[in-house]
């Protein structure tokens, strides 16, 4: 009993909307267009952040979540198929960086959609997750596209 108290009471409660991924954390598709700054901060206001993926498993995760929402409200075909998420190369292009300040290949997951990154049009700084394959995109980050928040357990 006192086991299961122990467990219970270390169990980080999550704002609703958050799904529990044993092992991972807690997760939340934003189906609200936002920038990745704007999403960014909506995060914090949850207790988290731009969700930072580290694993094949948790990009199955993402997917999961996302095939949830087949249509984003107010989505275009582009916007709807990726969301936001906690990487970027703000500071300098193909460094990428996740939302903590480490080198994106120190997560553990690297894998690329299909032609990307690409930088399209030069202004592709911000990262994203592909609706079905789970893999990264790059992103404009003044665009604004549905999010992944995660809040770690």
């Amino acid at each position: 009993m006192l086991l299961l108290l122990l467990l219970l009471g270390s169990a980080t409660p999550a704002p609703p909307g958050y799904d529990l991924f044993p092992g991972l954390g807690h997760y939340k598709l934003h189906n609200v267009l936002r920038t990745w700054r704007e999403a960014e901060r909506m995060c914090a206001e949850d207790g988290g952040h731009l969700a930072v993926i580290n694993s094949m498993s948790e990009a199955v995760v993402l997917t999961r979540l996302f095939g949830r929402v087949p249509s984003v409200p107010g989505a275009d075909a582009e916007t709807n198929d990726v969301a936001l998420v906690g990487f970027h190369d703000l500071y300098v292009e193909d460094e990428y960086l996740t939302v903590f300040g480490n080198y994106l290949n120190s997560t553990g997951f690297t894998l690329w959609h299909e032609g990307n990154p690409d930088n399209r049009l030069g202004v592709e700084d911000c990262g994203g997750v592909h609706r079905t394959s789970g893999k990264l995109v790059d992103l404009s980050c003044e665009t604004i596209f549905p999010f992944f928040c995660e809040i770690r357990i």
